[in-house]
């Protein structure tokens, strides 16, 4: 099936209609009122009238576009319904009970992410119905995304326990052979990989930890020589930014995954390692398999994490495809030079916003508060840069899976009222701080 034929099943409503509005609700009041004649102003209507207190509206009265609408007193209004910029938190061990979910979305998490890298099935379960009983609890929306491994691209293992540790300047082969590796040579379990290398091209090993350039190749083998030493262990990860992979995204573990998540009705489904915009029709295509009958299809969220996303007008594509986008800053920043990302993320943000697409930013933003009460300038600084571009939303990973969640949401720092300050300053004034700051840019002083 063609890619321009499936586009047209693909159309996205406003981020606004996806962030915070779960599969449960979409037959509520809410839900009602956001699919009627006049969809985000009544859906606007009743969320203000809920958080300052007021009657709710009738589902089934019309609001006429354009008409003037009473606006409630926003000095009752909750910092929830007046915030412009979504937050999505990671569930974990740290982060698995009633108690602690629910204080995440007090704190103000509207998205709850299930990362399937991790854990059984059974897990995801027990989390997905904790979620609901905070929304029914609260009667408030909340969104639930499933996020897929992806293919883990790997090496084999090495004869000694400890692995190897390459120096500068010498080679190493990797090959299709199973035999234990050696300081010469370990086993590349993915043919793929290596039809794909091509002399020049660079692998790195462990997340960019050791990296190396492809020198030559022939039939199962490629040799490189090492351009950043360090130790190689069994089983650390590659990364191929010069090669695209005839690979298929989705793994058998993903497959079995996406079925599930099916079954359980989330509301979004992260697609890892996105490479080409075939990707997304690939898992469209699998989804309508699994799921014939279903009235609501799960929105798709693509993750840019692969140079290739970004050749020709493949970014364009993939963004036309999907329903929002996701800027994983993780894996991008090991596949591109680190001083790329901004860049990069700015370029994904802009596309998002051509086409009307919700995206989320992610990897990083609050790193340090897996340890501290308190984030570092810099960390706030990037997530106040990430609203200024237009993000629809900031995603929290280790920050709320791991750590110590329970400090942070009884600090000072509520990172709610952090994202309302930020997106009500600067949201009124951003076209004019954009057009001064490109038309009287100081940045040639500094040197």
């Amino acid at each position: 099936m063609k890619i321009q034929a499936l586009a047209a099943l693909l159309t996205a409503a406003p981020a606004a209609a996806f962030f915070g509005v779960s599969a449960s609700k979409k037959q509520s009041t809410f839900g009602t009122a956001l699919n009627s004649g006049s969809g985000m102003d009544a859906y606007d209507v009743q969320m203000k009238a809920y958080a300052a207190g007021l009657p709710p509206l009738n589902p089934n009265q019309q609001v006429a576009t354009g008409a003037p609408i009473a606006e409630p007193n926003y000095d009752k209004l909750t910092q929830r319904w007046r915030k412009k910029t979504k937050q999505l938190a990671t569930l974990g061990p740290a982060s698995s009970s009633f108690e602690m979910i629910e204080k995440l979305f007090l704190a103000g998490a509207d998205v709850f992410r299930l990362n399937f890298s991790h854990g059984e099935h059974q897990q995801k379960q027990e989390l997905l119905d904790i979620i609901r009983q905070v929304e029914k609890k609260y009667d408030h929306p909340i969104a639930v995304l499933g996020d897929l491994q992806g293919p883990k691209l790997r090496v084999g293992q090495f004869a000694n326990p400890d692995g190897e540790l390459l120096q500068n300047g010498q080679a190493f082969r990797f090959d299709l052979d199973p035999a234990p590796g050696t300081i010469q040579r370990v086993q590349l379990p993915h043919p793929e990989i290596i039809e794909a290398s091509q002399v020049g091209h660079v692998l790195l090993i462990d997340d960019g930890k050791v990296q190396m350039r492809v020198t030559g190749t022939g039939a199962g083998y490629i040799d490189c020589v090492v351009e950043v030493a360090g130790s190689i262990k069994d089983r650390k990860g590659v990364n191929t930014p010069d090669s695209v992979l005839e690979i298929s995204p989705l793994t058998p573990k993903d497959r079995a995954d996406l079925e599930y998540m099916l079954s359980i009705g989330v509301d979004w489904i992260a697609l890892s390692f996105v490479q080409r915009p075939e990707d997304i029709v690939e898992i469209t295509r699998l989804i309508m398999e699994y799921n014939p009958q279903s009235v609501i299809r799960p929105h798709i969220m693509a993750k840019i994490e692969k140079p290739s996303c970004f050749y020709g007008d493949s970014l364009q594509r993939i963004v036309e495809l999907c329903d929002g986008i996701m800027v994983a800053r993780g894996d991008l920043g090991v596949e591109c030079a680190p001083e790329d990302v901004p860049i990069l993320q700015k370029q994904i943000i802009d596309e998002c916003r051509e086409q009307g697409k919700p995206v989320v930013v992610a990897t990083q933003m609050l790193e340090s508060m897996i340890e501290s009460p308190t984030p570092t300038r810099a960390e706030t600084s990037d997530v106040a840069t990430a609203i200024y571009d237009g993000a629809d939303a900031i995603m929290l990973s280790a920050e709320s899976a791991a750590g110590e969640v329970s400090s942070h949401v009884h600090s000072g720092f509520d990172l709610c009222s952090i994202f309302v300050r930020l997106t009500h300053i600067v949201s009124p004034c951003l076209n004019s701080i954009r057009k001064s700051l490109s038309s009287c840019s100081n940045a040639s002083s500094i040197g």
